[in-house]
């Protein structure tokens, strides 16, 4: 038996992922999903997109494939103030004869570090934000956890907020929801780095992108200071 590294067919099945789970295909509106992260990097996707990186097309198409092969497609749409909310990877369950939504989330993170820590923040904030849009304050989630050894293994939680948090979080989405509708209308990204977490830029497609441009704003305003001494 001969074993050649065939780099020509990786490029292949990656761009057939990207194809099949649609990864580059531009997506209309304003969702909660897109509010919860970087928003200078959803302007860059919609207005001038770079194609994900090869690392990216992986995590991505990963996750769709599991949501579709485990989990029927969610076609529900909820929308609120501008926001649209279409949970992934849901389940419907019926529990003491009623039909529960529950969502389903996968991470390569051991159990030790959200049962013994804390849940993502951006999950927290993602599932505030959908149980506003549906008046609820309970979310339930199943949190398959795929790297865990010696097999996979699933963790549900049901999740109950009080309602000032939702109000709170809701106020906080609705003011990126203003940022990023002003940032499209303008036509002019929002200033990087000034609307995720640093680990959210640390693997970003459009990192060199935001690097020169903050150069240039900080450029702007040396040149701005030194004409207020003129």
């Amino acid at each position: 038996m001969k074993r050649t590294i065939n780099p020509e067919l990786d490029r292949i099945i990656l761009d057939a992922l990207s194809k099949r789970y649609k990864l580059t295909e531009k997506r209309e509106g304003i969702h909660l999903s897109t509010l919860v992260y970087c928003l200078t990097k959803s302007y860059f996707d919609l207005r001038s997109p770079i194609d994900p990186t090869d690392t990216e097309l992986l995590l991505f198409a990963t996750g769709y494939g599991l949501q579709e092969v485990m989990f029927p497609a969610n076609e529900q749409v909820f929308e609120k103030d501008g926001i649209i909310y279409r949970p992934d990877g849901t389940l419907p369950i019926l529990v003491n004869g009623t039909t529960k939504l529950i969502e389903i989330k996968s991470t390569r993170s051991g159990t030790k570090r959200y049962q013994e820590g804390s849940l993502p923040e951006t999950w927290v904030t993602y599932m505030m934000g959908g149980c506003y849009i549906m008046g609820t304050t309970i979310y339930d989630l199943g949190v398959i956890y795929l790297s865990e050894r010696p097999h996979a293994k699933i963790i549900s939680e049901t999740i109950e907020f009080e309602q000032d948090e939702l109000e709170t979080n809701w106020s906080w989405l609705l003011t990126r929801r203003d940022m990023y509708k002003e940032s499209l209308d303008n036509d002019t990204p929002i200033t990087p780095f000034t609307t995720a977490k640093d680990w959210m830029c640390n693997n970003c497609r459009y990192i060199n992108v935001c690097n020169a441009l903050k150069v240039m704003s900080d450029k702007e305003q040396v040149d701005k200071d030194l004409n207020l001494w003129d």
